[in-house]
């Protein structure tokens, strides 16, 4: 069995600052995303955890524009059974407007965060 989670961001932007996105999967578990959507963004590995990281643009590129960020995560942590996906806008972690964004599930069990970001 798996768990679903649908997560809603509303990202306030300024005109002429640039912005990066990064949304990594917590809690020493595993996993991956998917992404898609009308805003640009040029991804930028990164080897530590599992994330996706990415540089997006200047504010007047991105506003109005929405990302959706699909992640995967399993449980493959013995000393602990939760997971989760975090959000940060320029290394600055951001919270859901809607949805949670950490789970607790069973041992192996593999839990999905649809994740919908909307630049304002």
């Amino acid at each position: 069995m798996s768990k679903k989670e649908q997560l809603f961001y509303r990202i306030q932007v300024e005109q002429h600052l640039e912005y990066t996105i990064k949304v990594r999967i917590g809690d020493a578990q595993d996993g991956d995303h998917n992404v898609f959507g009308t805003c640009p963004f040029a991804t930028q590995p990164e080897n530590d955890n599992p994330e996706w990281i990415s540089y997006l643009g200047k504010g007047s590129q991105i506003k109005d524009k929405t990302l959706f960020v699909s992640s995967a995560t399993q449980d493959n942590n013995p000393n602990t059974n939760n997971v989760s996906v975090r959000l940060f806008i320029n290394n600055q972690q951001v919270e859901p407007y809607k949805g949670n964004y950490k789970l607790t599930v069973e041992d192996n069990e593999i839990a999905y965060f649809n994740q919908r970001i909307e630049f304002v």
